[in-house]
């Protein structure tokens, strides 16, 4: 007699069987199936607003139908249907007849089963249907009963018929296909609260909206409630080698519309200096969740001394490789005293990576080897002499030695800073930009950035060039200067990539104290302080 194990696994086979045969014959399951890796990722994104950018038939919007489709039937992966009432989702796009020729093609091949159609109702999901128009095709309305029994029901709706149209409901999606303007897309975000709902959007982005602009933005350091990929015209498995070839062939003598039309990167990123088209490449990885960074990896810090605001940025680099992880900020607005304020906050952060002495540079913004206008001092000397007393953690030095503490004459630790080797604005921008281009032989980005660094993400997306001025022509428009304006961490980030950070094997530890080795350690390291010109 068959064991009860070997039974309960014939079971499980059957089982097993029986889903494979239904997901072949449910076209909505085997096109899901067949979605590329980037779309599935997009089609299981669970964030409240996930977007698609890509080029021209590049699957976006055969994406966005799956997707749709999917919750319309009751069958969607990773979003259930929460709470009561039918499942309801709004598709919107820029007429009636672009989702008539498009977007009503994937819904059929979709939602109906073999021999089915839509001129003959109800079919296994569609029980009813409201027709803008019958030829061609215009939908409006689809009632679906999904598997369990439910009734979900489904609006086409047209950015044409204005805001009001977008008023008083409660939807579980809104797929947005194309951009829409910002007025409905504001009148949406209401009708998802009580449902908690989604937003997903698909778009090539043409007119360049704001509010696409901002979610792409968001994205970078908010990937709890925005999910942003693009999706490449070339990746697209539906087109054929030699329609994809002609149409790159077409887009040759553009970049500009080669990146818009192909790769659905917005033509007005052009206009800024760290474009997303550099910043987030397709391939990803630029932007990495927060970890700890080893003990043998290099570390470096550099300080932008404003007018109302101080900031850091301390970034790592790997061994024996050119990879450069930046990993913390600080950003400081109006602190009091502006010096010794500040000084203090970023040697308490210093702390957590070991202390001063673990970094292999820490530089500042070579203007504060300028005097101050009050003392005459020079404010490097004010910032080298700031920090506090180990023992104590007395802020005042004594008035006969800086390096002793005034309360109780123990050893201070000071922040030491030096001026960043090189200051010139547009090598640096270049030597950025060059860096953010480059790859490691893996194809990963040499330059990576932890996704909390909300502070450098903002001033990234706002750091632009003055405009040209039309009485001067074309000269005056190669010319434009960075708008030196909310870009101290940007400022930082120069500093430390045109200083060629590089890596340094960890110092050796001093030998065991009393030993002659130790003995005869700090007789060298006074020798070198001495030649130095640092001892006393």
């Amino acid at each position: 007699m068959e064991s009860t194990p070997n039974v309960h696994a014939l079971r499980r086979r059957v089982e097993l069987l029986k889903e494979l045969l239904l997901r072949r014959a449910d076209p909505l399951l085997k096109a899901y199936d067949g979605l590329t890796p980037r779309q599935k990722a997009f089609v299981g994104a669970t964030q409240r607003e996930k977007v698609a950018e890509g080029g021209n038939q590049s699957g976006k919007s055969w994406s966005t139908c799956i997707d749709f489709c999917l919750g319309l039937a009751g069958k969607h992966p990773t979003r259930k249907r929460r709470g009561a009432g039918a499942w309801r989702g709004w598709y919107s796009t820029t007429t009636y007849d672009r989702f008539a020729e498009q977007a009503w093609g994937h819904f059929k091949a979709l939602l109906l089963f073999p021999g089915e159609s839509v001129h003959k109702l109800p079919t296994r999901r569609i029980l009813n249907i409201g027709w803008d128009a019958r030829y061609p095709e215009t939908p409006t309305y689809l009632k679906v009963l999904q598997d369990d029994g439910e009734i979900a029901e489904a609006w086409i709706k047209s950015f044409k018929q204005g805001r009001e149209e977008f008023q008083a409901a409660e939807v579980d999606v809104l797929a947005i296909d194309e951009e829409c303007p910002t007025e409905i897309y504001e009148e949406a975000q209401p009708r998802l609260l009580k449902r908690n709902g989604q937003i997903v959007v698909a778009a090539t982005p043409v007119t360049g909206v704001k509010w696409l602009q901002d979610l792409r933005d968001s994205a970078e350091s908010d990937r709890k409630h925005i999910f942003h990929t693009r999706f490449p015209t070339y990746e697209n498995p539906g087109l054929t080698a030699e329609a994809i070839a002609g149409m790159m062939a077409k887009c040759k003598a553009r970049p500009d519309l080669f990146k818009l039309r192909m790769e659905g990167h917005p033509v007005v990123d052009e206009g800024r200096i760290y474009p997303d088209s550099i910043w987030n490449p397709e391939g990803g990885g630029r932007i990495v969740a927060p970890f700890s960074i080893p003990h043998d990896w290099t570390r470096f810090r550099s300080i932008d001394h404003g007018v109302h605001t101080v900031a850091a940025l301390w970034a790592a680099v790997a061994p024996g490789s050119k990879k450069i992880v930046v990993y913390r900020e600080y950003y400081g607005r109006d602190v009091t005293p502006a010096v010794e304020g500040n000084a203090l906050n970023i040697l308490r952060l210093s702390l957590l990576d070991g202390g001063e002495k673990r970094y292999a540079a820490r530089w500042i913004d070579p203007a504060t080897l300028g005097s101050g206008q009050e003392t005459g001092e020079r404010l490097i000397d004010i910032w080298n002499r700031s920090g506090y007393c180990i023992r104590c953690e007395n802020t005042e030095a004594s008035a006969r030695d800086p390096r002793r503490c005034a309360a109780c004459g123990s050893e201070r630790v000071t922040i030491d800073v030096d001026p960043a080797p090189d200051n010139r604005v547009e090598s640096g921008i270049e030597k950025v930009r060059e860096l953010l281009l480059e790859r490691a032989p893996d194809g990963s980005p040499l330059l990576v950035f932890f996704d909390n660094l909300a502070n450098l993400f903002a001033e990234r997306r706002e750091y632009g060039r003055h405009e040209p001025d039309p009485d001067k022509g074309d000269a005056d428009d190669r010319k434009r200067k960075p708008i030196k304006r909310n870009d101290h961490l940007l400022d930082n980030l120069r500093y430390l990539i045109a200083a060629g950070l590089a890596w340094k094997p960890p110092a050796a530890p001093p030998p065991p104290d009393g030993s002659l080795a130790r003995k005869m350690w700090e007789k060298r390291k006074e020798n070198a302080a001495r030649a130095r010109g640092e001892a006393d």
